[in-house]
């Protein structure tokens, strides 16, 4: 058999895709280490995927004239550790720089013309009334309909919805575009419609949970912040903290009222001290690239794949044609291990081509290889696979809506597709109350003649 370590691809060079890079990183230099545990030390190797030829993602950042000009987000907030233990590992962490509370203003174009963020938004939620009430850039419906956050009841279990949906569920439309969209470009860069709250902003999960109300949360994680800040002399910080900077020009953040992007331009002299808290936002002295470009030079060039797009296809469900299914590669060296893989790990194919005297098996592998009828009875499915499609989602979609009073009235849980996803229809299911429900149903379905399961255990609690 082949002594090929495990091969771990990262897919997408990101700020997502350069943490995980960086993690595998650190755990294969400490099983490499002389003092590891070979018991529980297992080598194995990384390679990351990138089809820009630069890593970063939607971190942009220009650097001009004495200038900081950022093309995509400008800042993280304090509120998620991880760049700052990034930073940290990477050997930055004194590069982090606070905004500048004293002079920072932040404004949305709406309207025809820039409206300043009223002071004490923090996020896209107000916690000074006075300030809100005469801010220009929220109609007064639309600051009606923010007000009516301290009134609503807290959401409904624990199922994940998209970012807008939620800001629209707490706050109401206006807020989604004119503050929301606009404060959300200068963190992620991202749209909220396709963006998980639980993954991106989990702490509004949390207010609501605890305080019921957004306003009420976040003024009342203020008033901590505020206490446990206490100023302090310059001289106490530990040399390692985060040195806060004037800025020349502050950080500003523009947007449509339906498109929101963001441009922040910032310069500023190192140096200067300040005895405040460190402030909400972070960035770098010289923009958030200096994470990025920190993180690549910690990075092994050879584990590298940039200017490559790595595209995997599988038919799943959809057709019917056993496990069958498509694996399309744009890039040529490999080709070959993919051939392997098909090949149940030999190089047979190798063999075919009078490449080899005989072949046996080199590398992990696939057992299973599709017939010339199946691919065959799959070709004729492909060719009709919209219609295939429209056929299942109609079905789906006659359970979803004839299901829906007899599942309130049941406490039944019926499917539940974020709106940022999209879905294969291939499978109604149940999620039961009780045990003793989902097997009575499963036998009433069955006396009827018709099949039911439980399905199978999610990877992530599976035992292995």
């Amino acid at each position: 058999m082949s002594d090929r370590v495990p091969l771990i691809a990262v897919i997408g060079g990101g700020m997502a895709g350069l943490g995980a890079a960086h993690a595998l990183e650190t755990l294969r230099r400490a099983a490499a280490a002389p003092a590891a545990d070979p018991a529980t030390a297992a080598p194995f190797d990384w390679v990351l995927f990138e089809r820009a030829d630069y890593l970063g993602g939607k971190v942009r950042t220009e650097r001009i004239d004495g200038f900081v000009i950022e093309g995509g987000p400008d800042s993280f907030i304090v509120e998620k550790p991880w760049p700052m233990e990034l930073a940290r590992a990477v050997g930055v962490y004194d590069r982090l720089l606070d905004s500048n509370e004293d002079i920072r203003k932040s404004y949305v174009f709406s309207g025809g013309r820039l409206h300043e963020l009223p002071e004490g938004l923090i996020l896209m939620v107000p916690t000074r009334l006075v300030p809100f009430a005469l801010s220009s850039l929220i109609s007064w419906r639309g600051k009606l309909r923010i007000g009516l956050d301290l009134l609503l009841p807290r959401g409904r279990g624990d199922e994940d919805e998209s970012l807008g949906v939620f800001v629209r569920r707490r706050l109401g439309r206006e807020a989604l575009a004119k503050v929301a969209e606009p404060i959300v470009a200068g963190i992620h860069a991202g749209d909220p419609e396709q963006m998980s709250v639980q993954a991106t902003f989990p702490m509004f999960l949390e207010m609501e949970r605890h305080y019921r109300s957004l306003i009420i949360g976040m003024i009342r994680r203020r008033r901590a912040r505020a206490r446990a800040a206490r100023p302090r002399p310059a001289a106490d910080f530990p040399a390692s903290a985060p040195i806060a900077a004037s800025s020349a020009a502050s950080s500003a953040r523009s947007s449509a009222t339906s498109n929101a992007t963001s441009s922040a331009v910032s310069g500023a002299p190192e140096g200067a001290t300040s005895r405040r808290p460190r402030s909400y936002f972070l960035s770098f002295r010289t923009g958030l690239a200096d994470l990025v470009d920190a993180v690549d030079a910690d990075l092994p060039a050879e584990s590298q794949r940039r200017s490559q797009e790595l595209l995997l296809w599988v038919l799943c469900e959809q057709g019917r044609a056993g496990e069958g299914g498509a694996i399309v590669l744009n890039d040529a060296a490999m080709v070959e291990r993919a051939e392997i893989l098909r090949e149940k790990g030999t190089n047979r194919s190798k063999f075919y081509r009078g490449q080899v005297d005989k072949y046996t098996w080199v590398d992990i592998g696939s057992s299973y290889l599709m017939s010339d009828i199946l691919a065959a009875f799959l070709c004729a499915q492909l060719e009709k696979y919209e219609q295939i499609s429209a056929t299942r989602e109609r079905i789906w979609e006659c359970y979803n809506r004839e299901l829906a009073g007899w599942a309130e009235a049941q406490g039944v849980r019926l499917p539940c597709v974020p709106p940022h996803c999209a879905q294969a229809y291939h499978m109604f299911y149940l999620v039961m109350p009780t045990l003793a429900a989902r097997q009575g149903l499963i036998e009433h379905l069955k006396s009827r003649e018709i099949l039911s399961v439980f399905h199978y255990i999610p990877l992530h609690l599976s035992p292995m």
